[in-house]
């Protein structure tokens, strides 16, 4: 901490960011219930009720990637190369995962009745809806 003579007490710059957010704990993203938002069907800024849609289904477990169908059809037995599968399991640092998925919001007018997507989605942990 860096003082200036009186009794206020101000925080070095060096503290980035990303800590300050890591000390806040998990930041969830609160999302209203209906907003005002242009209506391209309507061509008319209209109320909109917004409705959180899961972002995506995992992968099946028997599905044409899976490991398990793999495991079954005998991909993964045997001696000698075998490929992709003679590689060793990646550590979780290398796999760049994400830890936080994009949120899918849904739009539907309250005059038209039309439903859209928003263009773009934002990483949050948890979002809640009010």
């Amino acid at each position: 901490m860096v003082s200036f003579g009186c009794n206020e007490k101000i925080p070095p710059f060096s503290a980035s960011r990303r800590a300050r957010e890591k000390s806040r704990g998990s930041l969830a993203m609160k999302i209203p219930k209906t907003t005002k938002r242009y209506c391209p069907y309507c061509k008319a800024k209209t109320k909109q009720k917004i409705k959180l849609v899961s972002t995506g289904a995992k992968r099946g477990a028997l599905k044409r990637g899976s490991k398990q169908r793999a495991r079954l059809r005998g991909k993964n037995r045997g001696i000698g190369n075998l490929g992709k599968w003679s590689k060793p399991a990646q550590s979780k640092f290398k796999r760049k995962s994400k830890t936080t998925k994009k949120t899918n919001i849904m739009y539907t007018c309250e005059k038209c009745g039309k439903s859209r997507y928003q263009k773009k989605g934002q990483r949050a942990g948890k979002q809640i809806q009010e």
